[in-house]
C-alpha cells in the first residue's frame, strides 16, 4: 500500500508525462493502465492556484423558510444554493473553499 507521499509523487509524475506525451487523457490512462476519473481527481488535486481567494462580504437572514437546525444554506442572488450539514468540521469547510475556487 502506499503512503500518501507516494501517491502524490505517482500522480504527479503521471499527470507530467501525459503533459508530455501528446495523447489525450484518456487514451493516456488506457495506456497506462490508470481510471479515468483518479485522474481527473489528481488533476484537480493539484492545479496550481492561480490568484489570491478574494472573500465578499455575506449577511446573514433569518427567514421562515429556512428555521432547520439541519443545517446551513447558502443562497446567492443569481439563484444557486449550497445546502451544508450542520455538522461539518472547520477543515472540511476550508477543502470545500480550496476547491471551488
Amino acid at each position: 500500500m502506499q503512503t500518501p507521499d507516494e501517491r502524490r509523487t505517482f500522480w504527479a509524475e503521471h499527470l507530467k508525462a501525459c503533459s508530455k506525451s501528446g495523447l489525450t487523457k484518456v487514451a493516456y490512462c488506457q495506456q497506462h493502465g490508470l481510471k479515468i476519473k483518479s485522474f481527473y481527481y489528481w488533476q484537480r488535486r493539484n492545479r496550481p492556484v492561480t490568484g489570491p481567494v478574494t472573500l465578499v462580504p455575506v449577511s446573514v437572514q433569518t427567514s421562515s423558510v429556512n428555521t432547520s437546525p439541519d443545517g446551513l444554506v447558502l443562497r446567492h442572488n443569481t439563484g444557486w444554493s449550497l445546502h451544508l450539514p450542520a455538522d461539518l468540521s472547520p477543515a472540511w469547510i476550508a477543502h470545500l473553499l480550496r476547491e471551488v475556487t
